[in-house]
């Protein structure tokens, strides 16, 4: 009776230690494939239809990269050290802005030799060091940025001074600068250096347009040709500059061995890397996102600002996911979602820098319109075809500019593409009103004028 007891309980014993080492094997294999799972990358997505096309452009003649080595030698453009009256070109600030101008003669001497060149020929130096990534010296980009604030500025107090003609032209070199650099074929930061540069011609070419009377015709034809300059294939360019930024990512991911490097091998952060960021993975969600928003640039600005609307709505979505710190990828996801959000909004400075400029264009054709008829158009088809060749369409909608002839206003109903009857506030506005430019030479520019920079 004893012996058929133990020999039972031994029995019972070897099958608890049966089921032991077996969920010990089933949990091992859960880990074995989990750590598959979450630690192995994948395979290198096809990506063909993301890379840019480069050209050489000017080669070792190139005007911008002589530029750019000029400028290194040159000291520091102190524009922040200027009052902020200054900054803001105040009335009563011209002889702080004048000794500033002549303080920095030779930025003034370079930038005027730059824009004598012909800009087609112009290339940012993204492929001097070889391969495009994280690692460029893109440095130089702060001196330029400051540039356009010292022009513009010297464009203003030339204005002011009634040196028409000598602040026209400084506007127009400065716009055709912004020009010029957006087609060189950069990353997403020469983009934002670009449009930030064209804004800020842009208000140094209104100013100057508005305090002359601007009666004489070919003075008018001359700003409209250089706008029409704008009309160049910008969503193309725009499209190939987004590549170019998918190629920089691609090649800047982060490495393992650079974790290692900071943190050393035994680091939580190594383990978070290897847990959390897979360099293929994220070209996979990177494309998964973005993608769309590039085939997008071979349509139109409509549809551009359509599926930014998407891409926005989708990281949205994404960011609201709870278990999304779970993905095999989170921090790579996060990077990108994160790198998107900054895209989303200079996409959006580049709709509103097109917006502006075929304001202007249109506000022009109306000046030369009352030159020759002595009174305002009732309807912006009264220009067509002797002042413009076709109506300028709104890039939000690809339908005609609004024009309301009781406020002098033409207006675009901006990127959140509801018309809100062309009131507008801050011209820079990216949510809420229009976007709108009043007839530079009547009343209601001239209260802008004074609100902005003071009677």
């Amino acid at each position: 009776m004893t012996a058929a007891i133990d020999e039972q309980a031994f029995e019972s014993r070897k099958q608890t230690r049966r089921a032991w080492w077996f969920v010990a094997a089933l949990t091992g294999g859960i880990i074995v494939i989990c750590g598959f799972l979450f630690f192995q990358d994948v395979d290198p997505p096809d990506d063909a239809d993301m890379m840019p096309m480069f050209t050489e452009g000017g080669g070792a003649n190139n005007p911008l990269k002589n530029y750019l080595e000029q400028i290194k030698e040159l000291p520091k453009i102190k524009w922040t050290e200027l009052s902020v009256e200054a900054r803001e070109l105040k009335p009563g600030s011209e002889e702080e802005l004048r000794n500033f101008h002549q303080d920095h003669e030779d930025h003034l001497k370079a930038f005027i030799e730059l824009t004598s060149s012909e800009y087609n020929s112009w290339r940012w130096r993204l492929t001097d060091d070889g391969e495009i990534n994280a690692r460029m010296d893109l440095s130089y980009l702060v001196k330029v940025n400051f540039l356009a604030n010292l022009v513009s500025s010297k464009s203003i107090v030339l204005t002011r001074d009634g040196k028409h003609e000598e602040a026209l032209d400084l506007a127009i070199r400065l716009l055709q600068m912004g020009y010029g650099m957006e087609r060189a074929e950069g990353v997403f930061l020469h983009l934002l250096v670009s449009i930030t540069m064209q804004a800020i011609a842009y208000n140094a070419l209104e100013y100057a347009v508005s305090f002359s009377d601007m009666n004489d015709e070919s003075a008018l034809l001359r700003v409209e040709s250089v706008l029409n300059e704008s009309d160049h294939n910008r969503l193309s360019g725009i499209q190939n500059i987004l590549k170019s930024e998918y190629l920089f990512a691609k090649n800047s991911n982060v490495s393992r061995e650079q974790i290692v490097d900071i943190y050393g091998k035994s680091g939580l952060e190594v383990w978070m890397f290897d847990l959390q960021y897979k360099p293929n993975r994220s070209l996979q969600t990177s494309l998964v996102w973005q993608r769309p928003l590039v085939q997008s640039f071979n349509h139109s600005f409509p549809q551009v600002l359509e599926e930014i609307e998407v891409q926005r709505q989708t990281i949205k979505n994404w960011r609201a996911d709870k278990l999304r710190i779970l993905n095999a990828n989170a921090g790579g996801n996060f990077m990108i979602a994160e790198s998107l959000t900054s895209f989303q909004k200079i996409l959006e400075r580049v709709i509103l820098t097109e917006i502006r400029s075929r304001l202007l264009r249109a506000q022009l054709a109306v000046r030369r319109f009352k030159l020759q008829n002595g009174k305002l158009p009732a309807d912006l088809n009264e220009l067509v075809p002797q002042y413009l060749n076709e109506l300028p369409l709104d890039p939000a909608d690809d339908k005609p500019l609004r024009y309301d002839i009781s406020r002098e206003v033409v207006y675009s109903i901006s990127i959140d593409r509801m018309d809100d009857g062309g009131n507008f506030t801050d011209k820079m506005d990216f949510k809420g009103d229009d976007y709108g430019l009043y007839y530079p030479w009547g009343d209601s520019a001239k209260k802008l004028r004074d609100e902005k920079y003071g009677p």
